[in-house]
């Protein structure tokens, strides 16, 4: 099979490409295909696929620092896709999406997006199904709400989102021997394994009686930011018989009840790369130099 992935070289490509790339014949498309003058790909080969799937997709940094090209990324871009893979008799679309369109992730979910990145996010999987109900052509469209993603991108050295929490606490503990929170840390976060989103995916691809519209959810461990911020510093510890330390900073009454997340995944996956895994080999990479 014949998959085309988008946004591959990325934290969650990367573990896609990994999985996918096992079985099948898997090309991989980064910023340097796309024409940003004229906001097109330099060549049509990447709507030549069975699969064609978009993990390009908006981020927090995007929407504060180019908004425009942010909306037109949820909007005008999808209607683009679409058009050319069509055109090349594309099947099985795949679409990034995150968990946040549910908003503060502290009630039942239900889609309440509480965020312009969310929303957007959401308006993406809302126009995908739209547009291709339009075509005649039947194409299957899986929108994957993702959680907080751990993992490593195909060149950890060009690492352009280091200020997320599952880089920014362990290279804290790297640089100055500490973690400091600035809130309570009470609040939870699901994480999974950029391997884990590949896994999804790929069970996804070989079911051959999906919906033609899915949304699917992955599935994950539950952590306080406080508990993740102790874990990265333990493994610090172990590994480097140090003994870093964590920092409550200017932080007032926290009175809210922070809730676990609950998602349910009809792709279920065991997690086969575990966070443990993940900090202790950011600890060793960086320690090498």
């Amino acid at each position: 099979m014949k998959i085309n992935i988008i946004g591959g070289s990325g934290i969650v490509g990367n573990g896609i490409f990994s999985v996918l790339s096992k079985n099948n014949v898997v090309e991989v498309f980064g910023s340097d295909s796309f024409d940003k003058n004229n906001l097109k790909y330099k060549n049509n080969k990447v709507f030549n696929c069975d699969v064609f799937v978009h993990a390009a997709g908006i981020t927090d940094e995007l929407v504060k620092y180019d908004y425009d090209l942010a909306v037109y990324k949820s909007n005008k871009f999808i209607k683009y896709l679409i058009e050319n893979l069509t055109k090349y008799d594309c099947k099985n679309i795949v679409y990034i999406s995150t968990i946040h369109v549910y908003g503060n992730l502290d009630k039942l979910v239900n889609p309440n997006p509480i965020s312009i990145y969310s929303l957007l996010h959401y308006n993406t999987e809302k126009t995908f199904e739209i547009l291709l109900k339009n075509y005649k052509k039947n194409i299957n469209l899986l929108c994957l709400r993702i959680p907080t993603v751990y993992g490593f991108p195909f060149n950890i050295d060009k690492l352009n989102r280091p200020n997320i929490i599952q880089f920014s606490f362990p290279f804290s503990v790297i640089e100055n021997n500490q973690i400091t929170l600035k809130t309570s840390g009470n609040q939870y976060r699901l994480f999974s394994s950029n391997f884990k989103v590949g896994n999804v995916i790929e069970k996804w691809i070989l079911d051959l009686d999906k919906n033609q519209f899915t949304i699917e959810n992955v599935d994950g461990k539950n952590i306080t930011v406080k508990n993740f911020a102790k874990l990265c510093l333990k493994q610090n510890n172990l590994l480097n018989d140090s003994k870093s330390k964590l920092i409550l900073n200017n932080v007032v009454n926290d009175n809210n009840i922070h809730k676990s997340i609950k998602v349910e995944s009809f792709y279920k996956c065991s997690e086969t790369y575990t966070i443990n895994q993940f900090i202790n080999d950011i600890y060793q990479y960086y320690n090498k130099f």
